[in-house]
């Protein structure tokens, strides 16, 4: 257990928020690039995740521009083009408590 100016770190927990997104994604069965057309690929953070056709959310790796990103694994489902997607930030809390308090 870490401690952090006085509070004992138990655990984190994700606090998520989906947002809006533009344009459609092709996907690649086998390869974690994804490409979009009229996407804005930017204004999101590795680390933010997208769901892809599947229904499944990734882990984004790296974002090179507003059209390609890369997931964090090899895209498992069929290879398909002009598909909608949504994304999300996560973003990691932590819950703290005043040292030598029990939960």
């Amino acid at each position: 257990m870490g401690v952090l100016a006085g509070y004992a770190h138990r655990k984190q927990f994700p606090i998520t928020a989906q947002g809006s997104v533009a344009g459609t994604i092709s996907v690649v069965n086998g390869l974690n690039s994804v490409v979009g057309i009229g996407t804005a690929f930017t204004q999101w953070n590795v680390g933010s995740q997208i769901q892809l056709p599947d229904s499944n959310w990734y882990d984004i790796a790296s974002i090179t521009d507003d059209l390609h990103l890369t997931i964090s694994i090899v895209y498992p489902g069929g290879t398909l083009g002009g598909q909608v997607y949504t994304m999300r930030l996560v973003n990691y809390q932590m819950k703290l408590k005043n040292k030598g308090e029990l939960e």
